[in-house]
């Protein structure tokens, strides 16, 4: 009988541990690097420039409007040459188109002339005519001779001063629509050589402006990337400034890791360094949906490339970590949070 309880006091207890093992061991946490970073803005310009100063370093603390740099803009003497040769160019346009114009208008005179002319012999042949007609009956008192025998030549000559008359109107107008072209400003050409004089002056005028870079931000200079004396092309990067303390965490998952995450995650984050102490509380906030190399610092063996899913973990501001840092991150487990609330509370508070 002894026995018999013995053995079943053993099975129960196997049980017990391989429930306590199973529970324990889902309920455990998943422990990876990460790497403490900052959000870095880059300063640069939209327009070619010559940098005159630097007033800060590398690592430097700066406030938010304080001096950075002194800069020039400097306009490139190839533009302003390649509106000069524009300029050159629309002008002999304009003076062909002018040379145009004038001959178009002694073309237009010249032929208003021969028409008006060819017009003026006729009405003088047909005045010829009937002097002569009269003339014949003149002094006649045959009772046979009327002023219809002379009606169809004066109807002929009435024509053609009619003719000559419209003749006139229509060379007038067109000459002075030609001649108005000239001197009312519809040179197709004058409007683009106003427009680049006015951007050349423009240009002149400012073909060096100098003025000064500000801080942004409050944070400390990262990478200076211009120097004295240099001439930077236009959107490349001067300098960076980043945030005074790490923002969020960049953090590698093994791809070996069987691990469950999701959005709002909590972290326990803890420095790798020799600052053990350092312990803060972070949230998921971003996870990549594919494995990429993981930095060779945190393998054992760099020759080798491990691969495994990036996560961005946020930071809470008043962090101590410093750039870079190289963090240990602890995923807890959504079955953990109640049961251990008051462990992870303790461990999101600085060590002092």
């Amino acid at each position: 009988m002894t026995k018999f309880n013995t053995f079943y006091f053993i099975v129960f207890a196997v049980g017990i541990v391989l429930w306590f093992m199973t529970t324990v061991f889902d309920q455990r946490v998943n422990s990876f690097y990460g790497v403490a970073q900052n959000k870095e803005t880059e300063v640069n310009k939209n327009f070619d420039l010559y940098v005159n100063h630097i007033y800060v370093l590398p690592g430097e603390l700066v406030k938010k409007g304080q001096k950075l740099l002194d800069i020039s803009r400097i306009r490139e003497e190839e533009k302003l040459m390649e509106q000069d040769l524009r300029i050159d160019e629309l002008r002999a346009e304009e003076q062909a188109w002018t040379q145009t114009q004038n001959a178009k208008i002694r073309d237009l005179e010249s032929q208003k002339e021969i028409e008006l002319a060819q017009l003026d012999a006729k009405k003088d042949e047909l005045n010829t005519q009937l002097e002569q007609r009269k003339s014949l009956f003149d002094g006649l008192s045959s009772v046979g001779v009327e002023d219809a025998d002379f009606k169809h030549i004066e109807d002929r000559i009435e024509a053609i001063e009619n003719e000559k008359l419209l003749l006139q109107q229509s060379f007038d107008q067109r000459l002075a629509d030609a001649n108005g072209a000239l001197t009312a400003g519809r040179n197709p050409y004058s409007k683009q050589v106003a427009r680049l004089a006015a951007e050349k002056k423009f240009y002149d005028d400012t073909k060096v402006i100098s003025e000064s870079i500000l801080a942004p931000q409050d944070g400390r200079v990262g990478n200076i990337h211009c120097k004295l004396g240099e001439h930077i092309p236009a959107f490349n990067s001067l300098l960076s400034i980043y945030d005074l303390n790490p923002t969020f965490v960049l953090g590698y998952v093994q791809e070996d890791l069987v691990t469950s995450m999701s959005v709002d995650d909590e972290f326990i984050i803890k420095s790798a360094n020799k600052n053990k102490n350092l312990s803060y509380k972070g949230k998921l906030t971003g996870q990549e949906s594919r494995y990429t190399p993981i930095d060779a610092r945190f393998s054992r063996d760099p020759s080798v490339t491990a691969w495994g899913q990036e996560i961005n973990i946020q930071l809470p501001e008043d962090n101590l970590f410093l750039q870079g840092e190289k963090v240990i991150l602890e995923h807890i487990s959504k079955s953990m949070i109640n049961v251990q609330s008051s462990d992870v509370e303790q461990a999101s508070k600085l060590d002092k």
